[in-house]
């Protein structure tokens, strides 16, 4: 009885792990009136503390965001 409820909970466990998905978010901001790269622009992720600043060329990249 106890095998198959450690069983049953490592089946639970592995099945809720699998809905767990993880994104990347990858963009570029431009200026709005002249169309050029805004370097150091704060990029962060409403309602968190996750965030960067974009590159010399505007780019940003977050990783391991949470989906949902």
């Amino acid at each position: 009885m106890k095998k198959t409820a450690l069983i049953l909970a490592l089946f639970c466990f592995y099945s809720f792990a699998s809905f767990a998905q993880k994104a990347t978010l990858k963009g570029i901001i431009l200026d709005n009136i002249n169309g050029e790269p805004l370097v150091g622009a704060t990029v962060v992720i409403k309602g968190t503390t996750v965030g960067t600043i974009t590159n010399f060329d505007g780019l940003y990249e977050l990783t391991n965001i949470d989906e949902g």
